[in-house]
């Protein structure tokens, strides 16, 4: 469904990827830049390069790029989210827009091969797709104070960490249902993820684990 994959700073790939590799196309989509002089161009593409990615710069003067990007946006929402559905976790929707997926590429016709349905042609080119090498660990990371009530703010809500934690800033990784706590390489405090309003958890992960009152190391 995806025709490239945009790269993000700091990512780094192995140094020989597979062959036909789908993630080493970059579109770098940069409204602002209308000019490209030899000397950025180099230390741009010698960047990317570093990141096994071939950069296809989307320009204002072919504005066809980004809205053919955006008009496929559209269409997956209203192909797979038209109606709104109201689901109870991120594993059941992920349930629903699989079947929806599957069930559209079985119905329709490919848009290059039209004697050919989608999932036809996704079964004769799965042999040569990049095997699936684990869960990609996305998450959002910001650094963040700890109170002296061991309490550390992020999103208009509050999480416990560890009261060895206190007077030093901890690393915040904000997953789409979880947070994590880290300071100095080690856990201090994981979550489920609250979504309102000064809301506060007092869940950490050792008191989870079933650590003794000794141990816990908490306030």
């Amino acid at each position: 469904m995806f025709q490239s994959v945009q790269n993000e700073a700091g990512m780094r790939r192995p140094a020989h990827p597979p062959a036909n590799d789908p993630s080493r196309k970059g579109v770098d989509d940069k409204g602002d830049i209308d000019e490209a002089r030899p000397g950025r161009d180099v230390g741009e593409v010698g960047d990317l390069r570093a990141n096994l990615v071939d950069p296809v710069p989307c320009t204002p003067a072919s504005g066809w790029e980004k809205g053919q990007v955006e008009n496929l946006v559209g269409l997956v929402r209203e192909r797979f989210f038209t109606p709104r559905r109201r689901v109870k976790s991120y594993d059941e929707l992920n349930v629903v827009l699989l079947d929806k997926a599957m069930a559209y590429a079985r119905a329709h016709r490919h848009p290059e091969l039209r004697d050919r349905t989608i999932w036809e042609v996704f079964e004769t080119e799965r042999p040569n797709l990049v095997p699936y090498v684990g869960r990609f660990d996305g998450f959002h990371g910001v650094t963040a104070s700890v109170s002296k009530t061991c309490l550390v703010r992020f999103d208009n809500s509050r999480y416990s960490v560890m009261a060895s934690a206190v007077g030093r800033p901890v690393e915040i990784r904000a997953h789409a249902d979880h947070i994590k706590l880290r300071q100095d390489g080690r856990m201090v405090g994981e979550h489920p993820r609250s979504f309102g309003r000064d809301q506060t958890t007092f869940d950490p992960f050792a008191l989870r684990a079933g650590a003794g009152p000794q141990a816990r190391g908490f306030a």
